[in-house]
């Protein structure tokens, strides 16, 4: 059997489709590699192979047969002062059907086809306490079959660790802000809604998402407040991605209703518990979706869906306004008793109306007058207009660019609020999808820090379609578009490629904020050499009205390492 195999940086992404589009064949070149990390934070690369006859790849050390006795098996081992682990990486659909790199896989073994490339995330991880210095490493292939072994190829590394340290991600002070969906986790681990069995699933969810630093708890306080993203229209594309309240409402005898806030308070906690604990984000009370469904409450100035259990055991929803306000009314007065209320947001999805938006404020603000609000935004008149209402705005990247301007005199004006940029189903660029560069992560987050935006939101975590392991495309959302993880076989959260270089851009968000407070000129150097200019002003003015890519001369895989190498070099030097 004759294998090919080389090193990749941690950017790479291995696609497959036509022949003309494999990315592959260029690695194979590559018997060693050099890496730069901080403390900290992680090391990470790749490594790719492929064999002219089928084998089993085997990245640990159990023992593996495959049922065709006669077939060889490689087995990778890393050798180095730090402790590595290997995931083989999983391929995923994109809407042109082609395969990229995808999922981190947790079994150690996979048999593959003749002359198809796989590829291997290898990762260590680098504690804060690691002494600054430079660490290698070798990687040994082990080609076999049945009993026995042989060695039959070695490839090498080594690794730049620099004396600056990052924070843990609890004190990260980029605001991430990913919304929740724990409904969707449920149903793919196949446990009863707020069970003890679905907390127990949500645990690793919430551990990582804790591990990128999220500051926000996402709670929805009706039924199904994004109307299930349409799913009940679509069937080329399967899925159910209805979201539930998780306060449960029961109406007396003598027809007074009281409430259940154990569950909600039971999910606060177990976010608060990893360190999640900076806002609790309110959804399905104003700017609610509605989808195709019934109004069931026609004079309440919101399609809002609030389940109530009877009393004469019959569930039945709200439908005098009274009752709804007086929901409303008991929530706040809960956050208040329970020393939250500073930290909730009312948070409304892209309004598109501005009466209806302005209408929905104002009542609110009457009946629960110490709300706070917060809205992600695609049109950007709405923040001029809501400017004093709300207090932390999210606006869509492209009404960024548009808008710049006042976006800034907000910002000016209001010291005090918080301003996120957000990506989602577009723009095609940059975005997060299973088709985009790991390097267009990054470039976020450069374009976050660059633009004075306090950090970055987006609607996905565990959005899944129907077998999202096997096809992540849902309606016309770009592939990944929902996810950044993915549901185990085990239960418990499978990370991606996508989430390692969220992981990643966060990370460089970091430092870049480090050197602003040592007032660094390196900065102006790494801006005007990615931007063209160290005046955001300047570079959103050649945008038009979007980021583009032609707007920047170089974002491959080298220009990136170059980039953080200089971040880590400016941090280690003072």
């Amino acid at each position: 059997m004759h294998i090919q195999a080389g090193l990749a940086n941690e950017y790479f992404k291995l696609r497959y489709g036509l022949e003309a589009m494999n990315n592959d064949e260029a690695i194979y070149n590559n018997k060693s590699i050099s890496l730069d990390c901080a403390r900290g934070s992680y090391v990470a690369f790749q490594i790719v192979l492929k064999a002219d006859e089928a084998f089993t790849l085997n990245v640990g050390d159990e023992p593996y047969f495959s049922r065709d006795s006669a077939q060889k098996f490689i087995r990778v081992a890393v050798d180095g002062a730090l402790d590595f682990r290997l995931n083989i990486i999983d391929m995923a659909i994109d809407n042109e059907m082609y395969l990229w790199g995808e999922a981190l896989l947790e079994q150690a073994v996979r048999e593959m086809p003749a002359n198809r490339a796989v590829s291997v995330w290898v990762e260590a991880a680098v504690p804060a306490g690691t002494s600054h210095g430079v660490y290698g490493g070798k990687i040994r292939l082990y080609i076999g079959q049945l009993f026995e072994e042989e060695q039959a190829m070695e490839l090498s590394f080594s690794v730049e660790v620099y004396s600056y340290t990052l924070p843990a991600p609890s004190e990260y002070c980029c605001y991430l802000d990913l919304w929740q969906h724990p409904c969707n986790i449920a149903r793919k681990a196949e446990t009863p809604l707020w069970s003890n069995k679905h907390f127990e699933v949500l645990e690793s969810y919430i551990r990582s998402l804790a591990e990128l630093g999220q500051k926000v708890i996402t709670i929805a306080a009706s039924q199904l407040p994004w109307a299930g993203q349409s799913c009940s229209e679509e069937h080329r594309t399967p899925a159910n991605l209805y979201e539930y309240s998780c306060i449960r409402v029961y109406r007396n005898q003598d027809e007074t209703l009281r409430y259940d806030y154990s569950v909600m308070q039971r999910y606060i906690d177990l976010c608060m518990k990893y360190g999640i604990n900076q806002e609790i984000e309110v959804f399905g009370l104003v700017n609610v979706w509605n989808g195709k469904f019934p109004v069931i409450c026609p004079d309440y100035q919101e399609p809002i869906k609030i389940r109530c259990l009877d009393a004469d055991g019959v569930y039945r929803y709200l439908t005098k306004p009274e009752e709804i306000d007086h929901y409303i009314v008991s929530l706040q007065s809960y956050f208040e008793h329970k020393g939250l209320l500073s930290r909730v947001r009312i948070t409304a999805d892209e309004p598109r109306n501005r009466e209806a938006y302005q209408k929905s404020l104002e009542h609110i603000k009457e009946i629960a007058p110490k709300f706070i609000f917060k809205a992600a935004l695609n049109h950007a008149e709405f923040l001029s207009t809501f400017q004093d209402e709300i207090q932390d705005f999210a606006p869509f990247i492209d009404c960024i660019f548009r808008e710049y301007s006042t976006v800034c005199e907000a910002m000016e004006k209001f010291p005090d609020k918080r301003f996120l940029l957000y990506v989602c189903c577009g723009p095609d660029f940059p975005n997060t999808f299973v088709h985009s560069p790991f390097t267009e992560t990054s470039l976020l987050f450069y374009i976050t820090a660059f633009l004075r935006m306090d950090g970055f939101l987006r609607w996905n975590y565990t959005v899944w379609p129907e077998n999202p392991r096997v096809d992540a495309r849902y309606m016309t959302f770009p592939a990944g578009d929902t996810h950044f993880v993915l549901p185990s076989n085990s239960g418990t959260v499978l990370l991606t490629l996508r989430w390692k270089a969220l992981k990643r851009g966060i990370e460089e968000f970091e430092m870049i904020r480090q050197l602003e407070k040592q007032g660094s000129t390196t900065l102006v150097q790494i801006y005007t050499k990615l931007f063209g200019t160290d005046i955001p002003e300047e570079f959103v003015a050649k945008s038009g009205d979007n980021c583009d890519r032609e707007m920047f001369e170089s974002i491959d895989d080298a220009s990136f390492l170059q980039l953080r190498r200089e971040l880590l070099q400016a941090l280690s030097s003072r």
